[in-house]
């Protein structure tokens, strides 16, 4: 039907299924084939044309102007499938799996995994800052052996396991401008030491950082009494 002035009308079976507007066309039902968009011309979605997916020429973007975006799968029905994003083909960047982990790779070699008991980092992980609450632990060995925590009124170090708690430096030995061993400092304030280790030499124990007692290779020496 071809209306003066106005829209074209196509239908199935008496029934309308397309309709020119004046700024396009309708369709009632599903259009079938391909459909192509030229460079920076959109394709919109949403009745204030929200979604709009479009190529620059250089870039594809996919942007969204309400609410928020989701990439969901399974949304009919729990059919085990996964969320694969890759920056390369072949190439996994990230991979969201259904009931389960969630990895992060870096040139398609996996560095992090969720699991049910937490995260799993393969490599070095390194931050600006990592920050945990009170009464949250920081712990370290196969059956949480040492524990690093606040307590809301004090910090602890806590050695749970079999074997010693060694404080140690690793470095060479050598500082590169002083030219003397590593030290191992203990400090109840900034700027005031406590006890002072000096690598290859003596150790110091200090009253309100006034030096007190100090090791020698023959003995020991006494400041006061």
């Amino acid at each position: 039907v071809c209306f003066d002035d106005a829209e074209v009308r196509l239908y199935y079976d008496n029934s309308q299924k397309f309709q020119t507007t004046s700024t396009g066309f309708t369709v009632t039902g599903t259009g079938l084939g391909n459909f192509k968009a030229n460079d920076a011309e959109y394709l919109t979605v949403g009745t204030g044309d929200d979604l709009q997916i479009y190529h620059s020429g250089n870039h594809t973007y996919l942007d969204n102007d309400t609410g928020n975006i989701y990439i969901r799968n399974n949304v009919a029905a729990d059919v085990n499938g996964n969320i694969i994003i890759q920056a390369k083909s072949g190439e996994n960047s990230i991979v969201c799996f259904d009931d389960a982990e969630v990895r992060l790779y870096y040139d398609n070699s996996q560095k992090f995994e969720t699991t049910d008991a937490g995260v799993i980092v393969t490599g070095i992980a390194t931050a600006d800052g990592f920050s945990l609450g009170d009464n949250e632990y920081f712990t370290v060995g196969t059956d949480n052996d040492l524990q690093i925590h606040h307590n809301n009124s004090n910090s602890i170090i806590e050695h749970d396991g079999i074997g010693n708690l060694y404080v140690q430096t690793t470095g060479s030995g050598e500082d590169l401008y002083l030219q003397a061993a590593d030290d191992v400092l203990i400090r109840p304030q900034g700027g005031e030491n406590g006890i002072k280790v000096i690598g290859n030499a003596a150790v110091e124990l200090y009253y309100d950082n006034s030096k007190k007692f100090e090791t020698t290779n023959a003995g020991v020496i006494v400041t006061g009494i």
